[in-house]
């Protein structure tokens, strides 16, 4: 025979279930930015905390602008200066342990390419984690490989020139794993498209590499064009930054079920 606090128990338990697997568990947005507040024409550095990253890619500074074909972006993005490569920037949105090994990312930017192999990335602490157009082509990289997307005849996906993408990367940090979509938003595509990184189809997910969240504070951009000569402003544009972190459905019903736990003991003492 069930007592009372028995059946709150299993009734809070059922609870936490089907929160923990519902839609409505959506998580929460840490990073919904786009860089129309910027000042156009000039460095982003010093501007709303953005901080160019020293290293060979940090002279000169990533440069708000006016994108090209501005249906895809905001009315203010950034470009690549006057860099062949781009330089990089970083910007602080989170404190220190926001996020944990218990979360799934989904990290989302717009970006698009005037000319042929321009680099447009979004990634998040040192940036040794990304993803978007790397060199013409469509790929994440952590901080040991580049994984670049395939189509099932071989060769490397690249986007459209003077088209405007969403990308969509999804890390699970459990596992440390990441996988990549996209859609062309010049096309008017309303849902994204997975892509593999092997000619077969089968490889959707690749490592991220010696990511660790624990440490991470901040979002990583870069946009640019490489190669050697042809350089100057135009040659690809990013804006869109978008970061929501979502619980694992099994970590969530546990703290529910913990919670319904304690609830039902604190019942069962009042009842006695």
């Amino acid at each position: 025979m069930k007592t009372p606090h028995m059946k709150s128990l299993a009734a809070m338990s059922l609870i936490a279930l089907t929160v923990a697997l519902s839609p409505q568990a959506k998580g929460v947005t840490l990073i919904n930015y786009n860089f129309n507040s910027l000042t156009t024409g000039t460095s982003i550095h010093g501007q709303d905390s953005w901080v160019s990253v020293s290293g060979s890619f940090n002279t000169p500074p990533q440069v708000a602008t006016t994108p090209v074909n501005a249906g895809g972006g905001g009315t203010t993005g950034l470009t690549n200066g006057l860099e062949d490569k781009g330089s990089s920037a970083r910007k602080n949105f989170f404190t220190a342990g926001t996020l944990t090994t218990s979360q799934t990312l989904t990290l989302t930017f717009d970006a698009i390419q005037v000319t042929n192999q321009t680099i447009a990335q979004f990634g998040l602490g040192d940036g040794t984690a990304n993803f978007g157009i790397w060199n013409g082509t469509m790929a994440i990289r952590s901080s040991a490989n580049t994984f670049i997307a395939k189509t099932n005849a071989g060769w490397d996906v690249a986007p459209i020139n003077n088209h405007w993408y969403s990308f969509q990367s999804v890390w699970n940090l459990s596992t440390n794993m990441a996988s990549l979509y996209y859609k062309d938003l010049t096309n008017g595509d309303t849902s994204y498209t997975q892509l593999f990184f092997d000619q077969a189809q089968t490889v959707s997910q690749v490592s991220l590499g010696s990511f660790n969240p624990a440490t991470v504070t901040d979002a990583w951009v870069r946009v640019g064009k490489t190669g050697a000569g042809g350089v100057g402003p135009g040659t690809g544009y990013l804006d869109n930054l978008s970061l929501v972190a979502v619980p694992e459905p099994h970590t969530l019903a546990l703290g529910l079920l913990g919670l319904g736990t304690f609830l039902a003991m604190r019942f069962r003492r009042r009842a006695s």
